[in-house]
């Protein structure tokens, strides 16, 4: 496997570790800005994971743009 799939890999299982603390934390009575500041995100990132079930956060995941690359 190349070096872009691992770096993908790695930053799509990183989004869903954060899905999961923000989940935790706001299901602790955290609000919305008490967990940006805690995570070190904006309050909108936290929105918009907040809004997302599992299935929408996976199928965004699973879906990936492909861009031309300059050298071909």
């Amino acid at each position: 496997m190349n070096r872009t799939k691992d770096a993908y890999r790695h930053q799509s299982n990183n989004r869903v570790i954060m899905w999961y603390k923000i989940r935790e934390l706001y299901l602790k009575g955290f609000n919305k800005s008490q967990i940006a500041f805690q995570l070190g995100l904006h309050r909108s990132t936290v929105r918009r994971y907040l809004k997302m079930d599992e299935n929408t956060l996976t199928a965004k995941l699973q879906h990936r743009r492909r861009y031309p690359r300059i050298l071909d």
